[in-house]
């Protein structure tokens, strides 16, 4: 019998841009590893178990720019999913969604992580950003 455990589970990333972000996707680096591997960037966090993503939030230094739009989405194995904070309008610092428990299902192993895509060369200023991904294990219906 294997162990269970519904409930929810703070992912945190995040990272200082050192470039504008355009249209090719940028992954975001999981600070928590920054203690325990220095020096090696981590951008997914493999499961213990299987579950499902249930909400993304991002809060953005100094916002997207003018006239541009942006979205964070979640990632598994490293491929880029549906459930993300779509197009955050010019201006706006922070951002959320959240998702059914059967929107973005894991197995235990898979890895989790989340990219960054502007819809321009420069619509994402060089500026600190910090996402969460919200996960819960188990398969709840809540």
């Amino acid at each position: 019998m294997s162990n269970e455990v519904s409930g929810l589970v703070a992912l945190q990333f995040g990272q200082e841009l050192t470039a504008a972000v355009g249209a090719t996707p940028v992954d975001l680096y999981c600070p928590q590893t920054a203690t325990t591997m220095p020096g090696v960037p981590v951008i997914a966090v493999p499961m213990p178990q299987s579950g499902c993503v249930r909400a993304i939030s991002v809060k953005f230094e100094t916002g997207v720019a003018a006239g541009k739009a942006a979205t964070l989405a979640a990632t598994k194995g490293g491929t880029e999913d549906t459930v993300a904070v779509k197009a955050l309008a010019a201006g706006d610092t922070k951002g959320y969604a959240s998702f059914d428990n059967n929107d973005m299902v894991f197995n235990a192993g898979d890895e989790i992580g989340i990219s960054l895509t502007g819809d321009a060369v420069d619509a994402i200023a060089v500026q600190g950003v910090h996402a969460i991904v919200f996960t819960q294990f188990g398969r709840s219906n809540i």
